[in-house]
């Protein structure tokens, strides 16, 4: 399996040489995964390839052209009709002769049913034909991980993203703040500086950790995230998946801390910080870390969202 780390700076070129390769040699993958963090430029890369493959100059000849198939992982709307519709499609030769690409958007909110019915196309692939993932590689299936190759996208630089916010109309003290708490992830930093929900996402999600560790947690960090998009499953969801990417940079702010270095991205918190990290043990502060991972994975494979970060409190408790 093929493994390419980069950041988003060098992506594109190495995407393009290794495509040039591969066609060359007459070894295109028959699937390609595109995995990076949310907001770290995975689906336009992912577009990016399939214009390449398909000889399309812009965004709007990709969307037209015939041999460009594309399935919305997100939209829950009859998705197995979509599906079988989509499978039933590429029983017919593309169009133009050349190859044809099916890019699954967000690809790690693909059932796990659905993704064995794909499994048994990728195991005998039409000819000339792509599946590209883009997504959290985390949602998918070993058996599908297994028979792709895999293009994953870093983070970017602190001073690229200082950049951004700064040509965005973020202050120099605004964007060095919102580059350090992203993560170095872009979508996270324009997010995070310019979209109040997403910062009272954070805010509320870092109140959370703060107070079970206290063992003072008197809400329901579920039901919180939940109001934040109350009649929206899908918004809800992703709402769900932001907070626990910062649970996540605080706990690993925490590890650091523990091992005698600096934090890295919650330094708006220095001062629970430090103290917190003091009281738990390095083996704690992981098992704590492994149970964010495993709630990501679950709402991934559509757990019901409030549910699962109320059970993920639960258990962090038990922890504790």
């Amino acid at each position: 399996m093929l493994s390419k780390r980069s950041d988003f700076k060098s992506a594109y070129g190495r995407a393009e040489c290794y495509l040039s390769n591969a066609i060359q040699s007459g070894r295109i993958p028959h699937a390609l995964i595109i995995a990076g963090p949310e907001g770290s430029g995975r689906e336009e890369l992912a577009r990016f390839i399939c214009k390449k493959l398909l000889k399309c100059e812009s965004d709007k000849s990709l969307d037209a052209h015939p041999d460009y198939l594309e399935f919305d992982c997100v939209q829950k709307s009859k998705d197995i009709d979509r599906l079988h519709a989509l499978l039933e499609e590429l029983r017919q030769r593309p169009f133009g002769g050349g190859f044809r690409t099916v890019l699954f958007r967000e690809s790690q909110h693909l059932r796990e049913q659905y993704q064995n019915v794909l499994l048994k196309t990728l195991e005998e692939p039409p000819a000339n034909t792509v599946f590209i993932f883009e997504g959290n590689e985390t949602g998918l299936l070993p058996t599908i991980r297994s028979r792709s190759a895999v293009i994953r996208i870093g983070v970017r630089d602190g001073q690229e993203l200082k950049a951004m916010l700064l040509n965005a109309g973020a202050t120099r003290e605004e964007a060095e703040f919102y580059a350090r708490v992203s993560g170095g992830i872009p979508g996270s930093a324009l997010s995070l500086y310019s979209d109040d929900e997403k910062r009272k996402l954070r805010n509320i999600a870092l109140d959370c950790a703060e107070a079970a560790l206290s063992r003072k947690l008197d809400f329901s960090l579920g039901n919180a995230i939940e109001q934040t998009a109350p009649d929206t499953e899908d918004k809800g969801r992703a709402n769900a998946q932001f907070a626990l990417d910062r649970l996540l940079s605080f706990f690993r702010d925490m590890l650091l801390l523990k091992s005698g270095f600096e934090i890295e991205e919650n330094i708006d918190r220095t001062s629970s910080l430090h103290p917190l990290a003091a009281r738990f043990t390095s083996g704690g502060i992981n098992c704590i870390i492994d149970l964010l991972l495993e709630a990501k994975i679950r709402i991934a494979h559509n757990a019901n969202p409030e549910r699962t970060l109320d059970r993920l409190m639960i258990d962090i408790s038990e922890v504790l």
